[in-house]
């Protein structure tokens, strides 16, 4: 029962681990939104771009990483 327990603990915290990217993505995009709206130039919209693709990456590099420790 306690190994069940821990199995339940440990799927709780990665599901709140993967909420929290969720989150954080989700924030990002919506930054993105307003920006556009604030009439950002296209050389700062790509900035932003490539911002978000770097931190998309790196966050698949580390949910990987974490799969392959289990």
């Amino acid at each position: 029962k306690d190994k069940l327990q821990e199995a339940n603990n440990i799927m709780l915290a990665e599901r709140n681990i993967l909420m929290e990217r969720i989150d954080s993505r989700i924030s990002r995009q919506m930054l993105r939104e307003i920006y556009i709206e604030k009439n950002t130039t296209e050389e700062e919209m790509e900035e932003i771009r490539e911002e978000e693709e770097e931190e998309i990456i790196e966050e698949e590099e580390e949910m990987k990483k974490e799969e392959v420790n289990w």
